[in-house]
């Protein structure tokens, strides 16, 4: 049988493992939001520019070639949102993982009565990062690849869309 000790032990960090989790589900809804809101921007122009091209641009388009004005202007504007995207993601990642570690190192101290004189968040999450998460993937390579992944079905959705005869909305 459990000692009273090991109970509350065993309370302590199931409720915090559940504030956890609600801290790092606001972190990705932020993040998510940030995603949201840069691509509703670029999809708001992308219609623009679609509506204005003609039957030949179209053509061109769906077989990926961007030879008009029109069309190196679509090509830019998918590269400055999956740029943006690739730069504001990890970047507002940073600052929520940095404060994080630094809560948990100060919490596990805490928890099993030592102390940490300052904690530097930024060593902490830089060590962090290094080490392999889901599936051996570290987590700058998962951020970075979302954002590609995400530019790549932007444009095939476009292509596809062209040749099957799809609106533009």
């Amino acid at each position: 049988m459990a000692s009273y000790t090991e109970k509350s032990l065993i309370e302590v960090l199931t409720q915090h493992q559940a504030y956890f989790y609600r801290t790092s589900s606001y972190t990705v809804n932020e993040l998510l939001k940030i995603f949201n809101d840069e691509s509703a921007l670029m999809l708001a122009k992308l219609r623009d520019l679609l509506d204005e091209l003609n039957d030949s641009e179209k053509v061109a388009l769906a077989g990926g070639q961007y030879t008009t004005t029109n069309l190196k202007e679509i090509r830019n504007l998918i590269s400055e949102w999956f740029t943006t995207i690739n730069n504001s993601l990890p970047e507002a990642f940073a600052v929520s993982a940095t404060a994080l570690a630094v809560y948990e190192a100060n919490y596990t101290a805490k928890l099993y009565g030592g102390k940490i004189k300052k904690p530097n968040g930024e060593k902490l999450f830089t060590a962090a990062k290094k080490i392999p998460l889901v599936g051996g993937a570290l987590v700058d390579e998962l951020l970075s690849k979302i954002a590609e992944s995400a530019r790549q079905k932007v444009e095939y959705a476009i292509r596809d869309g062209i040749s099957s005869g799809k609106t533009n909305q």
